[in-house]
This record gives structure tokens, C-alpha cells and sequence, in this order.
């Protein structure tokens, strides 16, 4: 009996697990369709940055459509690349920022 509950337990957690990781990008092309993203959302952003903050060991990219990025890339320059990000929105203190979680930059030929 208890061989079963402990059985039962584990599968349990097994799927909970599977149904948070599963959970599929939103497309954002605007800041108005990032506006309506809840906290924890994870999202699809594409875009050139077209400023570029340090904050410690991290940096804050923001994007033509004024979209601000938080990535933790030490030495890389994004400014005036193309780039697309997949991340997770967080509302830190009032303010709405992607968490960097992938980032690829396009060559545009």
C-alpha cells in the first residue's frame, strides 16, 4: 500500500512538473500587446535594440518599441543589432521587464 502512495506521489509531481514546463511563448510585437502579458509569462520578442544600460553585472537592452530587456550578458554589445529573445516577464517595481532567458542576434544582409 505504501509502495502505491509513494507511486502515486511521484507520477503526480512528474506531471506537475511536465505542465509548468510546457508552457508556450506569446509573440510580442508591441508595446501594447506587452502591456496585457502577466508576471511569469513567457514571451517571444524580436527587434533592434537601440540603447543599452549597465546595471552591475547585467545590463538593460531596450528595444525600438521601447520594450526593456533585462539580460545578464557580461560583454556583449547588442546596440543597433537585430536580435530575438525569448524570455519571461517581471513586474520589478512597478516596471515590466522580459527576463532574458535566450537571445540570438540576426544578420541582416
Amino acid at each position: 500500500m505504501r509502495r502505491l502512495a509513494f507511486i502515486t506521489a511521484l507520477l503526480g509531481i512528474f506531471i506537475l512538473l511536465t505542465l509548468m514546463h510546457a508552457q508556450f511563448p506569446v509573440s510580442i510585437k508591441t508595446l501594447n500587446e506587452f502591456n496585457k502579458t502577466k508576471d511569469n509569462d513567457k514571451v517571444i520578442i524580436s527587434g533592434k535594440i537601440i540603447e543599452e544600460k549597465s546595471l552591475g553585472k547585467s545590463k538593460i537592452l531596450i528595444l525600438d518599441n521601447n520594450i526593456e530587456m533585462l539580460c545578464s550578458c557580461k560583454n556583449n554589445v547588442y546596440v543597433n543589432k537585430n536580435i530575438s529573445a525569448l524570455g519571461i516577464v517581471d513586474d520589478f517595481t512597478g516596471e515590466k521587464r522580459i527576463i532574458i532567458l535566450r537571445i540570438k542576434i540576426f544578420q541582416l544582409k
